[in-house]
């Protein structure tokens, strides 16, 4: 917990921190995150933003960091303040985290502080108040590539089925005239793999990493004639 003081004053804690990682590496994102922070109303009213600003750093570690006695409402006992996470980045899906503090977690304690040559009583927070880690997952990614002669590269092969075959099946795509075939929305997976067959040639089958960075992924064939 980072202490801040100013004019005999504590200015700001670390209130709510975490971390936003790909959901599917544990890694960093592979895009730059926002993240706004929510509150909920009446039922039947909107969310409404919240104002405290998140500080983002390297490897998807954030803090919201404010002065304890303006952060958050006091609350009577039983109350709570019920506040959502909203995370999103380029090429993932909108996540939103709920969750709700109570008046035991907003209490403010008091304790001393050698500020200078003094010893001063302020206020401070059981913080950080909350702890979320969020994890997004990339949006799907689409497969596209042109199936030819294994000796003869510039001939196409049309009528050819290629299908995705794991992690879970997807497909078949039928190759058109020109040999070409598009699938869409890949398995969420780093690498996927995806089989070409038609009859009177060999079937094939290969593995592709897949890249979250580009909405369509290139995956060709070139197949033997049996």
């Amino acid at each position: 917990m980072n202490l801040r003081v100013m004019d005999a004053v504590l200015s700001s804690q670390a209130l709510i921190v975490g971390r936003i990682t790909d959901a599917l590496t544990g890694d960093a994102l592979l895009t730059s995150p926002t993240l706004t922070l929510a509150y909920q109303g009446p039922a039947d009213e909107p969310l409404r933003l919240y104002p405290l600003t998140p500080r983002l750093f390297p490897g998807g570690l954030f803090v919201f960091s404010a002065s304890p006695r303006a952060a958050f409402p006091r609350l009577a006992p039983g109350d709570t303040l019920d506040l959502r996470l909203i995370a999103n980045a380029p090429g993932y899906e909108t996540q939103e985290i709920p969750f709700s503090l109570t008046s035991a977690d907003l209490a403010l304690q008091k304790v001393m502080r050698t500020i200078g040559d003094r010893q001063v009583l302020v206020d401070i927070l059981n913080a950080p108040v909350s702890t979320q880690d969020i994890a997004l997952l990339p949006q799907p990614v689409h497969l596209g590539g042109c199936v030819v002669e294994a000796d003869d590269p510039h001939n196409p092969i049309p009528n050819v089925r290629v299908r995705v075959i794991t992690p879970e099946n997807r497909g078949p795509a039928i190759t058109d005239a020109d040999g070409f075939y598009m699938l869409k929305d890949m398995p969420l997976a780093q690498e996927i793999s995806v089989r070409a067959r038609r009859v009177g040639y060999e079937t094939i089958t290969q593995t592709i990493r897949l890249d979250y960075r580009q909405p369509v992924n290139q995956l060709n064939f070139a197949l033997n004639s049996e």
